[in-house]
């Protein structure tokens, strides 16, 4: 393992054996998450982008979950409420 990824490991590994609450700054929580999740094939990180601010994620598992049923069901409905429609 090169120093780069014993660094990322250690630092994912100090992340998992700690409680962390949520923050307020979305970006600091996508990365804690991508960072804790890293090297997991099945998780799924899908963003959603308004102008160049991230205006959210949503995080599930593949196979367990149909990303369609994401799209249909959670995705789609947030556009819709944020759009007035």
């Amino acid at each position: 393992m090169d120093k780069r990824a014993k660094k990322r490991f250690s630092s994912s590994k100090s992340l998992r054996n700690q409680d962390r609450p949520l923050s307020p700054d979305l970006k600091e929580n996508f990365d804690n998450l991508t960072l804790l999740t890293e090297g997991c094939s099945d998780i799924v990180f899908r963003q959603f982008n308004f102008g160049n601010v991230l205006c959210g994620f949503i995080v599930y598992i593949e196979g367990i979950v149909k990303s369609e049923h994401i799209q249909a069901h959670a995705l789609r409905p947030c556009l819709r409420d944020l759009m007035g429609i």
